[in-house]
């Protein structure tokens, strides 16, 4: 899935995106707006993770794509969110983070 926009960064490893993403499973097509970037997942605490997402992710001329997308949270078909493997450009967003992520 390419080419999304960052819209907001709501914490620290949970971001919404234009336009919605969309995923079939099961037989049933699930979307929404809300991603979770996988590898972040610990980090909910940390403040200075939010602000160095926004800094990276709002308003990035390079395209920004998912990989590997699972549904956490499909209760509701169109409203459903994903963990999912974030790239800005070639990189994975998980990368910018290594010094907090070996902490954990």
């Amino acid at each position: 899935m390419n080419d999304f926009k960052v819209t907001e960064v709501i914490d620290s490893n949970t971001i919404r995106v234009e336009p919605f993403w969309e995923m079939e499973y099961n037989g049933h097509l699930y979307s929404g707006d809300r991603i979770n970037v996988r590898g972040l997942e610990g980090l909910k605490e940390i403040p200075a993770v939010k602000e160095r997402l926004k800094k990276i992710l709002i308003g990035t001329k390079l395209e920004l794509s998912i990989d590997s997308p699972e549904l956490i949270n499909y209760s509701n078909t169109k409203d459903s969110i994903v963990s999912c493997s974030v790239y800005l450009g070639q990189d994975n967003v998980f990368y910018y983070f290594s010094e907090f992520v070996s902490k954990y």
